[in-house]
């Protein structure tokens, strides 16, 4: 049985390259602004606000390094 993770890895890896690096790009992008948004709060205290995106950051990269597995397996 295909469990769901294993679906989404199949998926990517059946992606058109073009498609799948767009996707990357997207996400890094993404993961890069979160970070920025989270340095700028840190600096100005706002330790409970910082916090907050603790959640979407931590989605992001695992998407970022799945997305680059998925690269390196093309």
């Amino acid at each position: 049985m295909i469990t769901g993770a294993a679906e989404r890895l199949a998926e990517l890896d059946n992606m058109p390259g073009r498609e799948l690096i767009a996707r990357v790009e997207s996400t890094l992008n993404a993961l890069v602004a979160i970070m920025n948004e989270e340095t700028t709060l840190l600096r100005a205290g706002r330790l409970k606000d910082a916090s907050q995106l603790t959640g979407d950051k931590t989605r992001l990269a695992q998407d970022y390094v799945g997305l680059s597995r998925s690269v390196q397996r093309q």
